[in-house]
């Protein structure tokens, strides 16, 4: 699927299927991916996410769900979405039309006609009206906070992208704006900081202000 972008250059929206265990957990609008069998750095954010768990009867489809930021660490790395249907009850495979995966990853590439047909059988729209989380409850309420907070965090602090971020064209103090604000750390040669003032010594002239 193609989506255009504010600058006007279409990037294509990949599908993607999550699957719950001890690799991937699903903690409110979040799903954090341990890096054990899965390769994310193909995951983007407004990517289309199928989030299935292994029932006793077979793989059952839980939700559907849009990725709005990736927060990448060194260890893992967290998918905080905007969007997320759940199917109550959840449905099968089969139901869907969706052959069960050979992969064993946690997370592993969808094929976009399967993930629309999908979402189309089993919600009846496609993946643009997907529902937007708008604070409708406390819980909605106290995610949107946190993810303002991240995203301010990211694009004046960083890493973005995570600690392997690699920043090409500018500079660091360039991509963020912290490091633009915050002054320089000044180190003086040993031999020199004997003549510097001491902060804790009071102003000879102080008294004399006062009086």
């Amino acid at each position: 699927m193609k989506a255009e972008t504010t600058s006007n250059i279409e990037r294509t929206i990949n599908s993607w299927l999550v699957c719950l265990g001890s690799e991937a957990r699903l903690d409110g609008f979040a799903i954090t991916v341990d890096h054990v069998s899965s390769d994310l750095r193909g995951v983007r954010e407004d990517d289309a996410l199928l989030i299935v768990k292994e029932g006793s009867s077979g793989s059952e489809v839980l939700a559907f769900s849009r990725v709005y930021r990736v927060r990448r660490a060194l260890d893992k790395t967290t998918l905080l979405l905007d969007g997320l249907l759940p199917l109550d009850p959840a449905r099968s495979f089969g139901d869907l039309g969706i052959l069960s995966p050979v992969a064993t990853a946690a997370v592993s590439r969808l094929e976009w006609p399967v993930f629309e047909a999908a979402l189309k059988t089993a919600c009846g729209i496609e993946f643009p009206r997907l529902p937007v989380l708008e604070g409708k409850t406390p819980q909605e309420q106290a995610y949107i906070r946190d993810l303002l907070q991240s995203a301010v965090v990211d694009d004046l602090l960083g890493p973005a992208y995570g600690p392997v971020e690699e920043i090409i064209g500018m500079s660091v103090r360039d991509r963020y704006l912290v490091g633009k604000l915050a002054p320089p750390i000044t180190q003086f040669p040993d031999d020199q900081v004997e003549d510097l003032p001491d902060a804790t010594t009071a102003d000879p002239e102080g008294d004399d202000r006062e009086a």
